[in-house]
């Protein structure tokens, strides 16, 4: 495991996070999906850190209007945080609310 490549992980969510708050989810997207894959390969694909990338992929998938990606990467975030949180936790929870608005619009487009 490399302390470094995570700190360089850690800041790169970071500029994530500002580029999605000016409004740049292009960016930010490539940016998370550069953490997402360090990520990954430090500390595994079902890491609890993964997850909270997941999510916040999730939300750009949702304000571009791609319903389909934001479901499958809240599918993988909600079973990740099952198993490392348990079922009843609050982020699980949340997790769960938020696939469960995106997948009846997915249904309604694909079906």
């Amino acid at each position: 495991m490399s302390a470094g490549e995570l700190e360089a992980a850690a800041d790169r969510g970071a500029l994530a996070a500002i580029l999605e708050a000016r409004g740049r989810d292009r960016e930010a997207w490539e940016v998370l999906g550069e953490v997402l894959a360090t990520l990954e390969r430090v500390l595994g694909p079902d890491h609890y850190d993964v997850a909270g990338v997941l999510d916040r992929l999730a939300s750009i998938a949702d304000r571009r209007g791609d319903r389909v990606a934001a479901a499958e990467l809240l599918i993988r975030s909600l079973t990740i945080r099952r198993r490392v949180l348990g079922a009843e936790h609050a982020e699980v929870r949340r997790t769960a609310a938020a696939l469960a608005r995106t997948r009846p619009e997915c249904e309604d487009r694909d079906g």
